[in-house]
């Protein structure tokens, strides 16, 4: 099935928002993850497969130093 206009900017708006391509198929229920990650590439845009994990360093730093304190006391 070939991609109408309102398809391609939807995907390029999602693409350029960093979506990853699981919440972009929610979107195209009828397009595989073969298909979004074609028609994207020749787009040239970038699709994003996964989240980077977030780290809360301020809290890590917090409990690390507590630990690293006492394991010298």
């Amino acid at each position: 099935m070939k991609w109408t206009d309102k398809e391609t900017v939807v995907l390029k708006k999602m693409c350029d928002a960093g979506v990853i391509i699981d919440e972009i198929l929610t979107v195209f229920p009828y397009r595989t993850r073969e298909q979004v990650r074609h028609k994207a590439n020749s787009m040239g845009l970038k699709l994003v497969y996964f989240i980077e994990p977030e780290i809360n360093m301020e809290a890590f730093k917090k409990i690390m130093g507590s630990k690293i304190k006492n394991s010298y006391s």
